[in-house]
């Protein structure tokens, strides 16, 4: 039956089909790309925000013309990059509070 089939990993065409089409459009592989001070990306948990989120990081390095800043890129379900890029705006933004005071 269907359901032992799918308990052993068995997959019919048709679920081969929905899954190769829920990956073509993006929504496993989402990636969404940030501009961070170096300073903000030094403080950063990688690891904790891995854990929090869902998504992995991909850090460049800085360019030349612009080398207090990194691209960051988050990559993984769009929920995943959308609450990674929430959690590197709110260390942006402490960073910003902590310059006022």
């Amino acid at each position: 039956t269907l359901g032992s089939a799918a308990w052993l990993g068995v997959r019919t065409p048709a679920e081969r089909a929905l899954l190769a089409g829920i990956e073509a459009s993006g929504v496993l592989d989402h990636r969404l790309t940030m501009r961070v001070p170096r300073s903000t990306l030094a403080r950063l948990d990688a690891g904790e925000l891995a854990s929090r989120s869902g998504a992995r990081l991909e850090v460049q390095a800085p360019r030349v013309e612009d080398p207090g800043h990194c691209f960051v890129t988050l990559v993984g379900q769009r929920l995943s990059t959308a609450m990674a890029a929430l959690y590197v705006q709110e260390e942006m933004a402490r960073e910003v509070h902590c310059d006022i005071t």
